[in-house]
């Protein structure tokens, strides 16, 4: 996460369309539950669908999952003693939920424009020059937590187009994406067209306010990775302390 990061780093809030699974439990993030009986009963069920065999249900339930407050980490607490033992693969999608929901919501300098949160292919960095010349869209090399991007999209997405207010924008180059997203004003919903796993998706995004750190402009190398480390050295330690001890030996 402190690797060198691009100009055009940016951060986005998804919710992915053509998946009615996706669309279901979406609409069951638990964030405003009717009763605190309700909210237990389907934070348990979100955990269990994170193991299971349908790669659509399992994506479904990290978003809801990931539309949690960091108010509700007490319930997911409980929520996780409950469901013990949770397979290898719950524990590595609790994980990731954990670490950006301790992250939502959080504190810190910014501006007003739009910021989806990921890191794309640099021509600076020699390992990325494959990803620079796949034709069309850009790839998504990795998300940060606490932004929407983290939770709507994944590692590996190809992001082919950016539509803003009926104006669809293509995409061939990293800067393309930065440029677009970068004239949207942060909290506007634009969608994403992408490339996962094989399938075209659409996928409606709220943007996020662009931290000061990230515009590389006006801030150094030192003080982005300093924002990014602290960032993630907090949503760590809240995994650390609320949940491991209650996976125990579950976890090497």
């Amino acid at each position: 996460m402190r690797r060198q990061l691009m100009s055009g780093l940016m951060i986005v809030t998804v919710i992915a369309v053509p998946l009615s699974a996706v669309e279901r439990s979406a609409k069951v993030p638990a964030t405003r539950p009717a009763s605190q009986p309700s909210q237990a009963k389907s934070l348990k069920r979100l955990l269990r669908e994170l193991a299971s065999d349908d790669s659509a249900v399992r994506d479904a339930a990290r978003v809801a999952l990931m539309g949690l407050q960091k108010t509700d980490i007490p319930s997911l607490q409980t929520a996780v003693a409950e469901s013990l033992p949770l397979e290898p693969s719950q524990i590595a999608a609790l994980r990731d939920i954990v670490m950006h929901v301790a992250l939502v919501g959080a504190d810190y300098d910014a501006m007003d424009t739009g910021f989806l949160g990921v890191l794309v292919p640099n021509w600076q960095r020699p390992d990325d020059q494959v990803l620079l010349n796949i034709g069309r869209g850009v790839v998504v090399l990795s998300r940060i937590p606490g932004f929407c991007a983290f939770r709507m999209l994944q590692d590996g997405d190809v992001i082919l187009s950016v539509t803003v207010d009926g104006t669809t924008v293509p995409l061939n180059a990293s800067d393309e994406l930065t440029g677009t997203v970068g004239k949207v004003p942060a909290g506007k919903t634009v969608m994403f067209e992408l490339i996962r796993q094989g399938e075209i998706r659409r996928v409606d995004i709220t943007l996020d306010r662009r931290p000061v750190a990230t515009d590389l402009e006006r801030s150094r190398q030192p003080v982005l990775d300093a924002f990014l480390g602290e960032r993630i050295d907090q949503a760590r330690q809240t995994w650390e302390h609320d949940f491991l001890p209650l996976l125990g030996d579950t976890v090497g």
